[in-house]
């Protein structure tokens, strides 16, 4: 992809929003025609230094941990209801964040400004 940095840890801490109108789905989870885009991940997504995440849904907040090996970005979402183990290829660009899982699906966020980089979320 164009413009794309080399994804450290380092960069994916922070807040993402996601952008539902960029985003693929399995074509089994796809939604119907005109319903958004629900991310596993959650609308918006906090990594956090030392491990810690966070994901907003609506109202609905849970929490886990994330990893990044190098190659691989790993989310495991604590209940409830249960636990979710979840595996992404992370691509940097400026600004966006994109997540590649398995069966095509393809999930993009974006830094949110109002969240400092260099700031513990």
């Amino acid at each position: 992809m164009e413009g794309t940095v080399p994804v450290t840890t380092e960069r994916l801490i922070g807040r993402w929003i996601l952008a539902p109108g960029d985003c693929r789905m399995p074509p089994s989870e796809a939604p119907e025609a005109g319903s958004p885009v629900v991310s596993p991940a959650g609308a918006v997504l906090t990594l956090g230094a030392g491990g810690n995440m966070t994901s907003r849904q609506g109202d609905f907040i849970r929490r886990g941990t994330w990893k990044f090996d190098g190659s691989s970005l790993r989310i495991a979402v604590e209940p409830p209801p249960r636990r979710l183990d979840m595996g992404f290829i992370p691509l940097i660009e400026p600004g966006r964040l994109v997540l590649q899982g398995a069966d095509e699906m393809l999930l993009v966020y974006h830094r949110d400004p109002f969240v400092g980089v260099d700031h513990a979320p």
